[in-house]
């Protein structure tokens, strides 16, 4: 296991929590700012809310952050959103700094990103890639 926290509920399903720890533990640095619950519910194959607990446990442990982005309904163009500006925007929509389009709740995400790296060295981590390639046949 490279974070270490995860062996705590590795009693729940040991295969999804082993799959999430490598799939973290692995995930490149542009994508590591950008995790997001589909993100992780496709790319392990489990629903959405085994992985909103794995990343809900995660952020309670320090091994990720959660912030919001307000993504324009008409530009695309996102925005992040500081948790305590959240409340506000119930009471007074924002809007988009580009093309000034009103960003409602409906246009706010969840995601995460990682603040912590694994509990273990990189050339561990290189071995269980090794490992697991030396298994695709």
């Amino acid at each position: 296991m490279f974070y270490k926290e995860l062996l705590e509920i590795q009693s729940v399903d040991a295969a999804v929590v082993e799959n999430f720890d490598f799939w973290l533990a692995t995930l490149p640095k542009k994508s590591q700012k950008e995790i997001s619950v589909s993100m992780v519910s496709t790319q392990l194959g489990i629903d959405l809310a085994t992985a909103k607990q794995l990343l809900e446990f995660c952020k309670k442990h320090g091994i990720l952050d959660m912030y919001c982005i307000a993504k324009c309904p008409n530009c695309g163009m996102a925005i992040r959103i500081e948790k305590d500006q959240l409340f506000s925007i119930l009471m007074h929509p924002i809007h988009c700094t580009k093309c000034k389009a009103t960003i409602v709740l409906e246009n706010i995400f969840v995601l995460y990103q990682v603040i912590r790296r694994p509990d273990v060295p990189e050339e561990e981590i290189q071995k269980e890639i090794e490992r697991r390639l030396e298994n695709v046949d």
